[in-house]
């Protein structure tokens, strides 16, 4: 069974996901409905200490809460980690949750306050942002041509990559240069980051002292170093607490860094990996994408199954045991349950499914506050999350999502047309 996996109220969502949940609906009123209208909001529930829910307060949400500060604005994607969150509006950055180490890009290198409310990055408005990474301390981000790097926040392991010279936290974006070639996609862990370029070379700074760098050693780098051992065609990159994930355009999976519970996927031969290792037991799959949590990953294949790994002590490998799976292992509960995975993320103690169908699954930790409340029946079972009901004729779609500790975020969107 996909221990206490859960089907989700399918809101129109972008997912991205933290220790709280929020996810990305579009919704609308009769009054303003119209035949093939479509719109997006964010809505989040679960864990708020920090006020990582953008509700406006630092109060719990057991069930999904529209996040009113973004109402009226086209919410195009949504990032979390931890006790933060980013969200993308018309191409600029707004940003809440824990306000530590300059992590919200408003200015604060040492310590903001909460930010309860989605704020604005002034210094990123009209750099056209295509996407965010948000790490254990760090934020990353790229401009929709893939020519401008930015990072801000924590930087003692040199995870901005800034080089030698500016060693200090920044809570001002900071443009980061280094890499050559058009940026394609980012990653960040706890105090790494890993940079993907388009013609699929990927570059590593930050904190190398579990082998998370990919280069060979454990050392520090405070600039992008690219990463030599890595095939030529990478497509997708991600990023564990202390482990980094590489996959190629004929699905192939690459990991290195600490695997102290197989969160790597090579049966924990040794504790550390200090270069980019196949995993062979994946060899015989087409993967499609990746996805790490904090000690924990998944990858799901061409045909739409699912395979996970790694740190199992709350059940969130969805193997029905709370062993560590020390190479990746496919879910047989969802096979058995006839559901074709499009789209899957870790978090820190679960995992989500997005399905062809839009369905959203998910596996939450036990007695977790960050999850939708549900009987106790269902805890060690299967369950997924539908759509409510409204009477309003629409058509949900979800378009991207994360997980994070604990929490689920969801990009969605409905689309609405004559009942």
């Amino acid at each position: 069974m996909f221990n206490a996996l859960r089907k989700v109220v399918a809101l129109p969502v972008v997912i991205a996901a933290t220790a709280t949940t929020a996810v990305l609906l579009s919704n609308t009123t009769e009054t303003n409905l119209k035949e093939g209208s479509k719109h997006t909001f964010l809505y989040s529930w679960g864990n708020n200490l920090y006020g990582q829910l953008g509700q406006g307060t630092e109060k719990n949400k057991i069930s999904p809460t529209l996040v009113e500060h973004l109402e009226h604005n086209p919410v195009s994607a949504i990032f979390a980690n931890g006790k933060n969150s980013a969200a993308i509006v018309n191409n600029e950055v707004w940003t809440f949750g824990g306000g530590a180490n300059g992590i919200l890009g408003h200015g604060d290198a040492i310590d903001q306050p909460n930010q309860t409310a989605p704020k604005k990055i002034v210094s990123l408005s009209n750099k056209n942002i295509k996407c965010i990474a948000v790490g254990g301390f760090h934020m990353l981000a790229h401009d929709e041509k893939g020519e401008v790097l930015y990072s801000w926040g924590r930087n003692n392991a040199g995870q901005l990559g800034l080089g030698e010279g500016k060693t200090g936290n920044h809570g001002d974006p900071q443009t980061v240069s280094g890499v050559e070639g058009t940026i394609a996609s980012v990653a960040a862990g706890r105090q790494h980051s890993l940079v993907l370029t388009s013609s699929g070379a990927v570059y590593s700074f930050g904190n190398g002292r579990d082998a998370q760098l990919g280069l060979g050693d454990k050392k520090y780098r405070k600039a992008p170093s690219k990463i030599e051992e890595l095939p030529p065609n990478v497509v997708s990159i991600a990023c564990g607490r202390d482990s980094s994930f590489a996959l190629t355009s004929e699905g192939i999976l690459w990991s290195w860094g600490k695997d102290d519970y197989g969160q790597l996927g090579h049966g924990r031969t040794q504790r550390y990996v200090t270069l980019p290792r196949r995993v062979a037991s994946l060899d015989h799959e087409k993967i499609v994408s990746i996805h790490m949590g904090e000690y924990h990953g998944c990858a799901v294949s061409s045909d739409g199954r699912m395979f996970t790994w790694g740190k199992n002590s709350d059940g969130q490998c969805g193997h029905g045991h709370k062993n560590n799976v020390t190479q990746p292992t496919q879910v047989e509960a969802l096979e058995a349950l006839n559901v074709v995975v499009s789209s899957a993320d870790c978090g820190d103690g679960h995992t989500a499914a997005i399905t062809e169908k839009g369905e959203l699954w998910e596996r939450s930790r036990e007695n977790s506050r960050v999850q939708c409340r549900l009987p106790e029946c269902a805890r060690q079972s299967s369950f997924r999350i539908d759509c409510n009901k409204c009477g309003i004729g629409c058509r949900t779609y979800i378009v991207r999502f994360g997980v994070g500790w604990g929490s689920v975020v969801i990009s969605l969107y409905y689309k609405f047309y004559k009942t």
